[in-house]
């Protein structure tokens, strides 16, 4: 039988996106690595919280790095450092320091696929926000947009802080399938993203959206109305949440009344900061004009666009 292995290393972050992932259902993790894909048998060879070998040390370094074969997907959860090689982040291999950027770059090139777990692997996330000591980044910054892996896919990104669990098991899926060409695609937006999961925006199904459309506001939070006045990002941000909800299918962020944050953008969280606001004058229950609201949204939403766009405009001029 053969098998599949899949190395899921661990940069910057808080390990919130695993947890996240332990609570899938239909399939569970379990059930995934137990599926019968041909004859393939899926293995974990490394999780430092999922396997019993979960301390990253020298042999196993050296093992993975130089005598793993090409059946492996590589699964990265957290931000990758860039500055200060000899203090941020290095790993022993055959008794030398390598910085765990230079790392990736290595391992990735034998990897069947690259996949990036939550914000903080995909765009470089909370790690990022600055002074950035670390010169945090996301997978795709440090394998480069041109980067293909041995069955020709870039980095596949599943955002989110954390990703909801389906986001990360169903991606995990649909990779397996297009590996063993069992006629699924890749079908990723300019983020990277699968759009199965990222292509409508959470505005497009949220239960306030109809608030929205009528310009009923709330002033706040439990007042009848939609809540984008107190901070949401909902029309910016892109998710299913709505529509899978979290907890087994039982609430998202804006169902239970509070605000979306934006955790799958590339600017988050530094371009949706505060994530609440409260106004500072009142704002009344009806706002009269339709067009008036969304005329100011789209200046809203221009704005936020405009701060992504000369963020990108640095980062190309830095590197």
């Amino acid at each position: 039988m053969r098998e599949l292995k899949i190395l899921w290393l661990h940069g910057q972050g808080c390990s919130g996106c695993s947890i996240s992932v332990l609570q899938s259902s239909h399939p569970s993790l379990e059930e995934l690595i137990k599926a019968p894909l041909r004859e393939l048998k899926i293995d974990i060879s490394f999780h430092s919280l999922f396997t019993p070998v979960n301390f990253f040390g020298e042999s196993e370094g050296s093992k993975l790095l130089y005598e793993l074969s090409n059946d492996f997907l590589l699964v990265i959860e957290g931000s990758i450092p860039t500055k200060d090689y000899d203090k941020n982040l290095v790993l022993h291999v055959e008794r030398e320091e390598i910085p765990f950027a230079e790392y990736i770059k290595k391992i990735s090139l034998k990897a069947l696929a690259v996949i990036a777990i939550g914000t903080c692997a995909s765009f470089g996330g909370i790690n990022a926000l600055d002074p950035n000591l670390t010169g945090a980044r996301g997978v795709w910054e440090i394998l480069g947009s041109e980067y293909k892996s041995k069955k020709g896919l870039p980095v596949v990104n599943v955002p989110g802080c954390p990703p909801h669990p389906d986001w990360v098991i169903g991606t995990l899926l649909d990779v397996l399938l297009y590996i063993l060409g069992m006629g699924m695609t890749m079908d990723l937006d300019e983020y990277n993203r699968p759009k199965r999961f990222y292509e409508k925006t959470v505005h497009e199904n949220c239960p306030l959206a109809g608030f929205f459309s009528e310009t009923i506001f709330s002033k706040r939070f439990g007042d009848r109305g939609c809540i984008l006045a107190l901070g949401c990002k909902g029309p910016v941000a892109h998710g299913d949440c709505v529509e899978r909800k979290w907890n087994g299918g039982v609430n998202s962020c804006t169902i239970s009344g509070s605000v979306c944050i934006g955790c799958t953008e590339p600017g988050f969280p530094k371009e949706f900061m505060p994530f609440i606001y409260y106004p500072p004058k009142p704002l009344p229950l009806i706002i009269p004009s339709p067009a008036s609201i969304i005329y100011l949204y789209g200046l809203y939403e221009r704005d936020i666009l405009e701060k992504l766009l000369k963020k990108k405009v640095r980062g190309e001029e830095q590197a």
